[in-house]
């Protein structure tokens, strides 16, 4: 998946259903969900819906950037506070604490032990 110089997304590969039409200034992708983020700052995410990234996304709102994990995402409001949504999310909130200009929290999924 890229981001075409228009802003439309191209996608190859088997993976590639369902994928919203439109200009997006950025996008994020992981196993089998995407995230974009449109002109207007609002998000869209699409693709398999593990962990709830698709069906749990921030409806309301802007958000500056976003970033798409395994099962989670996270996005960066205005004013640098930090979203996130999606299962297996096991940042601590107080790892969040304070504005960030660009970030990612990376969860910890599942022990190698």
């Amino acid at each position: 998946m890229a981001l075409r110089t228009d802003g439309t997304i191209a996608c190859w590969g088997d993976y590639c259903g369902g994928i919203p039409e439109g200009r997006f200034v950025q996008i994020s992708a992981r196993h089998l969900q995407a995230c974009g983020l449109r002109e207007n700052g609002v998000i869209e995410c699409w693709g398999n819906d593990l962990g709830g990234v698709v069906s749990t996304a921030p409806v309301f709102g802007v958000f500056e950037q976003i970033t798409v994990g395994w099962n989670f995402a996270c996005g960066i409001r205005p004013g640098g506070s930090i979203e996130c949504w999606g299962c297996e999310f096991t940042c601590e909130e107080e790892d969040l604490c304070g504005s960030y200009y660009y970030g990612q929290c990376a969860p910890e999924l599942w022990s190698w032990d």
